[in-house]
């Protein structure tokens, strides 16, 4: 039965040949590793942080930095804690939820896989003046892996923090922008 298919493939491309017909080549490219998720990840994060400059103007500040520890419950949610400083007055204590895609592979040349994820925690922040506010964080970036031998990947992630308590500016929501290294995903074999 299978000499009998062979035979009868054989057969059907010499006659496209001998009419002129192009035969589509099944070329296989080589299988992509697959991503290894362990249940917690690191991103080490330089963050940059939009706040207000006089009545209506604001202005980017940066030099600031944030840690954040993911610990995946499932596949596409992870309890998030982050800490973050502008090394000079603001401090930050949040954790909140991450919804994340799987790590995937753009094409089959893809070198290497990506992930999106998405972001929304609460917390405290402390004020150039000491003082707390509540806080809310959301926002949402992607994750690449960097390398097939260790695991590391480039993290960067776009968002708003929104204060609120005394002291703080009505509606006030500075804007956030991050780019660092995420520690954990690595790429099997």
């Amino acid at each position: 039965m299978i000499r009998t298919f062979q035979l009868m493939t054989m057969r059907a491309a010499v006659a496209a040949l001998a009419l002129g017909l192009p035969i589509p080549a099944r070329a296989q490219s080589p299988r992509q590793p697959d991503v290894d998720v362990p249940r917690m990840d690191l991103a080490a994060t330089a963050r940059f942080t939009q706040v207000p400059d006089g009545a209506a103007d604001r202005k980017w500040i940066g030099r600031g930095f944030a840690l954040t520890i993911d610990r995946g419950v499932t596949p596409y949610l992870a309890a998030a804690v982050q800490v973050e400083t502008d090394l000079h007055h603001v401090t930050g204590f949040l954790s909140g939820a991450q919804v994340s895609t799987p790590f995937y592979y753009g094409s089959a040349r893809d070198p290497v896989p990506g992930r999106f994820f998405g972001r929304a925690l609460t917390g405290a922040v402390s004020d150039e003046f000491g003082v707390g506010h509540p806080a809310a964080q959301l926002s949402g970036g992607a994750d690449v892996l960097l390398s097939r031998a260790r695991a590391i990947g480039l993290r960067w992630e776009v968002g708003y923090q929104l204060m609120a308590g005394p002291g703080a500016e009505p509606g006030h929501a500075n804007g956030r922008v991050a780019v660092g290294l995420l520690i954990g995903p690595r790429l099997h074999p």
